[in-house]
């Protein structure tokens, strides 16, 4: 090989400016305005992005909530359930035979 990659890169150089070096103006002028557009579209998807994301966590935010105000129901529901429950005492289980009754009536 007679020359690396960046020295015919080089040459490739030299030579477009011996023969283009009167359209070098024009080529930086095109070269400005493409990257002006690159730029305003750049901002331009930049804050649509944004939008997009505020709306998505806002969004969440209020799932979010409904979460919480499910579980907050299923929550008082569950102590509803339990209160309305009473303990069970002696009382509650006199019509069950006793230890004693059942052996008076096995005489």
């Amino acid at each position: 090989m007679l020359f690396g990659f960046w020295s015919w890169v080089l040459v490739v150089l030299i030579v477009f400016v011996i023969f283009y070096a009167n359209k070098m103006p024009e080529l930086r002028a095109q070269a400005e305005q493409k990257l002006k557009e690159g730029k305003v579209l750049l901002d331009k998807s930049r804050k649509e992005l944004e939008a997009k994301t505020a709306a998505l966590t806002e969004k969440a935010k209020e799932k979010q909530k409904e979460v919480q105000k499910k579980a907050q129901e299923r929550q008082q529901k569950n102590k509803e359930i339990f209160e309305d429950e009473k303990e069970i005492t002696a009382e509650d289980l006199a019509f069950m035979p006793t230890d004693e009754k059942a052996k008076e009536k096995k005489k």
